[in-house]
């Protein structure tokens, strides 16, 4: 499913002047701006508002991406976009997942959550080394809107043998999309906008509300 967005999502067709992202991530920000600056309304993060973090207890991405919406437009009486993605690594069964920032958070730092996937795979050749990072874009109008918009990207790829690159955040450093022979960190900001499980979740929300408000 690259997507799962309902044209005749909300039922409020004026455009808002102002749509708040519900992220407190600066790199998550900063990436999602460009990718929704086509739209006719001001785009401000959550801390404008002073919403405090969601408590992410979904068991999808869905749910987490929801759970922050509403969490954000409780708090700041605007229409909100949320977020949520994960590193599905299939020699985890799947798993980083939803839980991927709560697996990174175990560690001392983040590299050494990386280094720690890489090691785990190149330690038993019997290991797929495939993996997909998942992104859900969600938008809704008022904390109790029934009917959100909900979009989806996948962005297939391999985990490295070896830490590699500077750009970028999370598991870019050790995520190969598939195609190419260099991670998302050292491929860059410009390719990952691009071609990312974020831009295409977002790049479909952009064209839904587009329409919606058009």
């Amino acid at each position: 499913m690259n997507t799962a967005a309902q044209s005749t999502t909300n039922p409020a067709t004026k455009t808002p002047e102002t749509v708040v992202l519900a992220t407190g991530n600066p790199s998550k920000i900063k990436e999602a701006i460009p990718l929704l600056g086509d739209l006719r309304f001001e785009l401000r993060p959550q801390s404008d508002f002073q919403v405090p973090e969601a408590d992410e207890t979904g068991v999808s991405y869905v749910e987490n991406a929801l759970i922050k919406a509403y969490n954000a437009a409780k708090y700041c009486s605007h229409p909100c976009i949320a977020e949520d993605s994960g590193l599905m690594i299939d020699a985890f069964d799947g798993e980083l997942g939803v839980f991927t920032h709560r697996f990174t958070s175990r560690f001392e730092s983040l590299q050494h959550a990386n280094q720690h996937i890489i090691d785990t795979i190149n330690a038993d050749s019997n290991l797929p080394r495939t993996a997909r990072y998942v992104a859900v874009a969600v938008y809704v109008v008022n904390d109790r809107d029934p009917m959100p918009i909900i979009c989806q990207g996948i962005w297939e790829g391999t985990i490295s043998r070896e830490v590699s690159g500077d750009s970028g955040f999370g598991q870019d450093p050790i995520f190969i999309p598939d195609g190419h022979t260099q991670t998302v960190a050292v491929l860059g900001d410009k390719f990952k906008a691009l071609h990312s499980h974020r831009s295409q979740a977002l790049r479909q929300l952009s064209e839904q509300l587009t329409s919606l408000y058009s």
